[in-house]
């Protein structure tokens, strides 16, 4: 995963507490919707032993739990939040523990949609990532969902790992969140996504044997690190590569003097802008349908900070010539 990602690290400025406490910047928040976390992994830990300062707030939203239950059971969150971590190095994260077990029911939905909420109306968050997906139609993940795009939170969403034999699963083939699929890491499409859809565009990212946190011990695994394979763990990657992109934005635009030109950083919270910035990152497998995303053919390193954002306000201009 370094290689794929690691032309991002050379435009975006690590995290800065002590910017962000002083109100000097305005970091980018992710909600990542699964399984909780471990909070005692030792990755997750500062040289003194403190909880990753990035890790803003962690809630359960698992009915017949505390709220502050968020153990990971499964052990899914926890490599989810480790991706998010490795790759949006500037950004807030919030935890919404939404699974104590890997098949969701009709129970999980109302949790998730209260999930959804309070991610938008409390944490205030800019992106949300989903990995997870549903085959049946709920109304109040539906209405938390349309609420969050109304806001201006970009949605990420796991296509589903049923192959040709099922389409996109809920929430990821709702009109304007981002459906993501999986490839390996030649960006060859896997064998388990559901069929690309002709109408509509087929965003790829790494999700084959993508190596991550986990809790040591859970499901008879003695390592803090495992290598999992799924639409659910390239969805985390999308969502983290966004919000590079959205905090690149921002910090070149904390150095900009004011009365200039309009900024990007608003425009890309809508969900039309930051689909036409992905879509500039994609190339296309001949005959594979889907749209793989490449970050370093906007992050290439050859170019300056400068040169990198000038490239994004040429595709808004672009967008409304």
């Amino acid at each position: 995963m370094d290689n794929l990602l690691s032309s991002i690290y050379d435009y975006v400025d690590p995290f800065d507490a002590v910017e962000v406490a002083r109100g000097t910047f305005k970091p980018v928040r992710i909600a990542i919707l699964d399984s909780g976390f471990d909070p005692q992994h030792p990755f997750l830990k500062t040289l003194d032993q403190r909880l990753d300062p990035r890790i803003k707030e962690a809630q359960s939203f698992v009915q017949q739990t505390a709220s502050h239950d968020i153990q990971d059971e499964i052990g899914h969150g926890t490599h989810a939040l480790g991706l998010l971590l490795n790759i949006a190095t500037c950004a807030e994260i919030y935890i919404a523990r939404i699974a104590h077990r890997e098949t969701l029911d009709r129970n999980t939905y109302d949790d998730i949609a209260k999930a959804i909420n309070h991610a938008v109306n409390e944490w205030k968050v800019d992106i949300i990532s989903m990995s997870f997906g549903i085959r049946e139609y709920n109304e109040p993940m539906k209405t938390a969902i349309s609420n969050a795009l109304h806001s201006q939170t970009l949605l990420f969403a796991a296509a589903s790992n049923d192959g040709a034999n099922l389409g996109r699963a809920f929430p990821a083939k709702y009109p304007s969140v981002f459906c993501i699929h999986s490839t390996d890491g030649n960006g060859n499409p896997s064998a388990f996504n559901p069929t690309a859809d002709d109408k509509d565009v087929n965003f790829s990212l790494l999700g084959e044997q993508v190596s991550s946190h986990w809790p040591i011990g859970r499901n008879g695994h003695n390592e803090p690190v495992k290598a999992m394979s799924g639409t659910s763990v390239a969805t985390p990657i999308a969502a983290g590569l966004a919000a590079a992109i959205l905090s690149f934005v921002r910090q070149q635009e904390q150095h900009m003097p004011p009365g200039g030109e309009l900024p990007l950083g608003p425009w890309l919270k809508d969900v039309h802008s930051m689909d036409e910035v992905l879509k500039s990152m994609v190339r296309q497998r001949r005959g594979a349908g889907y749209d793989y995303i490449t970050p370093h053919s906007l992050f290439d390193r050859k170019s300056t900070r400068e040169q990198v954002y000038d490239r994004i306000k040429d595709i808004r201009r672009h967008l409304y010539d």
